[in-house]
């Protein structure tokens, strides 16, 4: 997908994987994002973060799916987060951003929150988890409708 960004005053920092700018304007295009155990590739703007026209922001991630799901599983949660883009302020919101699709049981959702944008990771549950849970709804929906009827 072709798009435009607009970047002024483009400087690197120490940090493995950041891009930093003072002030940036995409209009549409796709940006891939190297995600790792402990860090991902972040963009850091000073200024402003700007959108202009309808085109949608693309957001993929150069991760095998498989070493994201061992890595909620390490972190002794149900998901993990990742900080992508930083922003002074910004016209952006969530929906000027697609996902592309990661695949392999693993789903992501992007959020702004505190002038970021960051991704959060989680694993979809398997189906046959999915029907036990929804087999022990079943059986406590059924329990307490009988232990309603013995007190009638």
């Amino acid at each position: 997908m072709n798009g435009r960004l607009e970047i002024s005053s483009a400087y690197t920092d120490s940090g493995t994987g950041t891009l930093a700018f003072e002030n940036a304007t995409f209009e549409r295009g796709t940006i891939v994002f190297t995600v790792e155990e402990t860090a991902a590739d972040k963009i850091e703007i000073t200024g402003d973060l700007g959108k202009f026209g309808n085109g949608k922001i693309g957001v993929e991630f150069d991760a095998d799916p498989y070493d994201i799901g061992e890595w909620i599983l390490a972190s002794g949660g149900d998901s993990i987060e990742y900080e992508l883009i930083s922003f002074g302020s910004g016209s952006v919101a969530e929906d000027d951003f697609v996902l592309g699709d990661l695949g392999g049981g693993i789903f992501a959702n992007l959020f702004i929150r505190d002038n970021a944008l960051y991704v959060e990771f989680t694993n979809v549950p398997e189906p046959a988890a999915f029907a036990a849970m929804l087999g022990l709804l079943a059986l406590l929906f059924a329990a307490r409708r009988r232990g309603r009827r013995s007190f009638r």
